[in-house]
């Protein structure tokens, strides 16, 4: 297990490239659905891909964007370590995210949590993402952890819009054994992103 960091120009490199491996597979995204924080970033640059790279050749529309918001839980603990992490050295906060994913492996999310996670997006979903009738959807994330966020928009969306084709994608998979594996994948390593809390202490 090992820490990679990506600087802004080595995440929209990583995005790109995991773009690449969905249009290479011949499914193309009608819409792309990413989930706030990370998901977020990974949508946008890979829209932004269709306009600047051998994809923006030829008269292919591009796809939809949208956004759905279900933080995981470790998401507000970290906002209150924030402050505290920013002035550790980097092997200790790499230690951390080492600690945090060996847990992962080990915790159990039950059928009840997914069930609420499930229920509360459901609840938040836009009129667009209520009727996507047969259309090509994409799910992206920054990273895949115990899987169930993922598996929970995932789920939701499918019961919304059983007619729709729904795939996910995620920079990196973290755990060997997660509730939901992606269709397409980069990594799996956990990874410091340009917007992780720690981040600012890489130079």
């Amino acid at each position: 297990m090992k820490v990679i960091t990506l600087e802004i120009a080595d995440f929209t490199e990583a995005c790109q490239r995991l773009f690449k491996h969905v249009m290479d597979s011949g499914f193309i995204p009608e819409i792309i659905v990413g989930i706030r924080t990370g998901g977020e970033f990974v949508a946008l640059n890979m829209w932004s891909t269709l306009h600047t790279g051998e994809f923006s050749e030829g008269s292919r529309p591009s796809p939809a964007v949208a956004m759905v918001e279900l933080h995981r839980p470790t998401t507000s603990m970290k906002q209150g370590l924030k402050g505290f992490l920013s002035h550790m050295p980097l092997w200790i906060l790499n230690g951390i995210r080492m600690v945090e994913s060996m847990a992962l492996r080990w915790h159990r999310i039950s059928p009840e949590d997914i069930t609420a996670r499930k229920a509360m997006l459901t609840e938040s979903l836009s009129p667009t993402l209520k009727c996507l009738k047969g259309r090509k959807v994409l799910i992206v994330d920054d990273a895949v952890d115990s899987g169930a966020t993922m598996l929970a928009v995932a789920e939701a969306l499918r019961e919304a819009n059983p007619e729709a084709e729904i795939r996910t994608a995620a920079i990196t998979v973290t755990t060997p054994k997660p509730l939901i594996t992606p269709d397409y994948s980069m990594y799996k390593d956990l990874i410091r992103f340009p917007w992780s809390m720690d981040a600012k202490k890489v130079k």
